[in-house]
C-alpha cells in the first residue's frame, strides 16, 4: 500500500466536495496513515495555512508540497486530474465524484506558468473540437494521458454514473469510493408522517426551466424553493413535506434527495446522469421521468397520488433510506480496500 497519501483540493472553498476529501483523511490519520491535505493556495504561496475552520472538527494536517515519489499516492478531484502530468513518479488516485464537472470544466493550472503561445494554441485546438465534437479538448487530453499512464493511475468512483462513464472511456484499475451524508443533522427522533403537509420541495439551482412548468401545472399545492436557509430551517422544511422533486442534472449522487428521503419525502427525479441509474437514486422507476413537456401530466397525476396516499407510499422509498444509513460504514470500508 503507499507510504504517503496527498489529497489535493484547488482551493479553501467549503462544499460536498471539499468536505467529502477531508473525511477522507481523517479516516486515513486515524489509522495511522500518513495523509495530508494539500490545498492548491498553499502551493501557489508556499506555505501550508490551517485546515478551513469549518472542517477543524477533522484531524488534518496540510502540506504546501506533494513529495513526488512512487511509494506515495496523490488523490485528485475531476477538475485537476491534469495535475498528474507534473508528477511523473507518485502514483495517482483519480477520484471522480462528479462526472460532469470533468466534462464541462476549464481546467486550470494557477500554480503552473504557461508561455502565451500554448496557450493561444490550446484555445483553438479546443474551439475546433468544441465545434466538432461538443467536448472541451482538453478533457479528451486528460483521457489519453490518464490511458497512457494506467500503470500508475486508479480510478475511484462515487457513483455508478461515473463507473460507467470511466468504463466506457477505457479506463482500468477502477474502485468505489462513495460518500455519505453527515447523520447528526439528521432526525434524531422518527417523522410523524401524520403531520406532513402538501408541500413540494425542489432545488432551486437546477433544473429550474422544467420545474417552473411543473408549478404552473400544478397550483394547487405549496412549492418551496431549498435556498436561502441554515441548517435548522432546511430540516423545518423535510419534516412538513411530503414530497421533493430534482428534475435538474446528477453529476453524481447528489445529496439533497438523500437527506430528503432521511426526513421521510417521497422523491421524484428525471433521469440525467446519475439520477438515471438505481445504484445511485435507488427508488422505483415509476418516480423517474424525463423532463420533457409531453411527461408533464404523468407528473402531475403522480404527484397527485403522492400527496393524497402519502401515508401508504411513503414506505416504497425505505430501500433509500436504509442504503443511506449505511452510507458511512460502506464509504469507511472502501477506503480500507483502497488505502489500507
Amino acid at each position: 500500500m503507499y507510504k504517503k497519501v496527498f489529497v489535493y483540493l484547488p482551493s479553501r472553498i467549503p462544499c460536498g466536495g471539499a468536505e467529502l476529501a477531508h473525511q477522507l483523511v481523517d479516516y486515513l490519520r486515524s489509522h495511522s496513515k500518513e495523509a495530508y491535505m494539500v490545498y492548491g493556495e498553499d502551493m501557489r504561496n508556499g506555505s501550508a495555512e490551517l485546515v478551513m475552520e469549518c472542517y477543524a472538527k477533522y484531524d488534518i494536517v496540510t502540506v504546501s508540497e506533494i513529495e513526488d515519489n512512487a511509494e506515495n499516492v496523490l488523490v485528485l478531484p475531476e477538475t485537476a486530474y491534469g495535475m498528474a502530468k507534473h508528477y511523473p513518479n507518485i502514483k495517482i488516485a483519480c477520484w471522480w465524484m462528479s462526472v460532469d464537472n470533468f466534462v464541462q470544466h476549464e481546467l486550470h493550472y494557477h500554480h503552473f506558468h504557461w508561455n502565451k503561445a500554448k496557450n493561444i494554441y490550446q484555445n483553438i485546438r479546443k474551439w475546433i473540437h468544441v465545434m466538432l465534437y461538443h467536448l472541451p479538448i482538453k478533457s479528451l487530453d486528460i483521457l489519453y494521458f490518464l490511458r497512457k499512464e494506467q500503470v500508475r493511475v486508479i480510478h475511484m468512483y462515487q457513483s455508478q454514473y461515473a463507473c460507467e462513464y470511466i468504463k466506457n472511456h477505457k479506463l482500468p484499475h477502477r474502485y468505489p469510493l462513495s460518500d455519505y451524508i453527515n447523520l447528526e443533522l439528521l432526525p434524531k427522533e422518527p417523522i410523524d408522517k401524520s403531520k406532513k403537509e402538501n408541500i413540494i420541495l425542489y432545488n432551486p439551482r437546477k433544473g429550474l426551466e422544467f420545474t417552473l412548468k411543473l408549478i404552473r401545472n400544478i397550483p394547487e399545492y405549496r412549492f418551496i424553493p431549498l435556498q436561502g436557509m441554515n441548517r435548522m430551517e432546511l430540516n423545518e422544511c423535510f419534516d412538513k413535506a411530503k414530497l421533493y422533486i430534482d428534475f435538474g442534472n446528477f453529476p453524481g449522487k447528489d445529496r439533497l434527495p438523500r437527506e430528503a428521503v432521511m426526513h421521510d419525502c417521497c422523491i421524484i427525479t428525471g433521469r440525467n446522469g446519475a439520477s438515471a441509474y438505481f445504484e445511485d437514486v435507488p427508488i422505483n422507476d415509476k418516480y423517474k421521468f424525463d423532463a420533457k413537456d409531453a411527461n408533464i401530466p404523468m407528473i402531475r397525476n403522480r404527484i397527485h397520488d403522492i400527496m393524497n396516499n402519502y401515508v401508504s407510499l411513503s414506505p416504497e422509498f425505505e430501500t433509500y433510506k436504509n442504503i443511506v444509513l449505511e452510507e458511512q460504514k460502506i464509504f469507511y470500508s472502501q477506503i480500507e480496500a483502497i488505502f489500507l
